[in-house]
């Protein structure tokens, strides 16, 4: 018998950088997402 899973796919929660200013660090959040890809 195959068990399913009873929450489906793993979702990863991604934090906003945001430099001192308040605004949100564009860079930061690209070097983020891209490490989050990358890592699977």
């Amino acid at each position: 018998m195959q068990i399913t899973p009873p929450f489906g796919r793993l979702i990863t929660a991604m934090v906003t950088p945001f430099t001192k200013s308040g605004e949100i660090d564009w860079a930061g959040l690209e070097k983020i997402a891209s490490h989050l890809v990358a890592s699977g």
